[in-house]
């Protein structure tokens, strides 16, 4: 199977199209056509997803904004920055919770071979008792046949009665 790159440029182009004006405070979720399916991204063999960042033409945005085409620059640089912080700081956030989950299924694994264990013990245990029940069963029966041998051999004799 073909592994492939999803760069979601449909997603930011429909945002844009839907004239989102701060991407970042935009629910992608709840706009239509502008959605992440994390399970066709797995059915793919997704090897990499990223979002293109890029400014729509907007005819007289920077004139209307007021600045510089540096300014300008500049002031969406910042915006990138910042965006990127934040996303850096939700990774971090998200790595923590991964690593708390980490040892949560590390501790769970732990008492599961804990458990296992156990139950192994009390297996040997009850296939221990397993034989020695078999084993008496037969030792009885033998002393039964020979307690049926004696009696035989006892019925032979005649006791004088006084």
């Amino acid at each position: 199977m073909m592994h492939s790159i999803d760069m979601h440029c449909d997603t930011l182009m429909a945002a844009a199209m839907k004239n989102v004006e701060d991407l970042s405070k935009a629910d992608l979720r709840e706009m239509p056509g502008c959605s992440i399916d994390f399970k066709r991204l797995h059915e793919a063999r997704a090897m990499a997803q990223c979002f293109a960042i890029f400014f729509p033409p907007q005819e007289g945005l920077r004139q209307r904004s007021g600045l510089t085409d540096e300014q300008y620059l500049t002031a969406c640089h910042q915006v990138f920055t910042q965006s990127l912080e934040r996303t850096s700081t939700i990774a971090g956030s998200v790595t923590t919770q991964v690593d708390i989950v980490v040892k949560a299924v590390d501790s769970q694994t732990d008492a599961i071979n804990q458990v296992t264990e156990g139950i192994d013990q009390i297996s040997s245990v009850v296939q221990t008792n397993s034989a020695t029940a078999q084993e008496s069963a037969a030792a009885s029966q033998e002393l039964s046949a020979e307690a049926a041998g004696l009696k035989q051999l006892v019925d032979q004799f005649t006791l004088a009665k006084d």
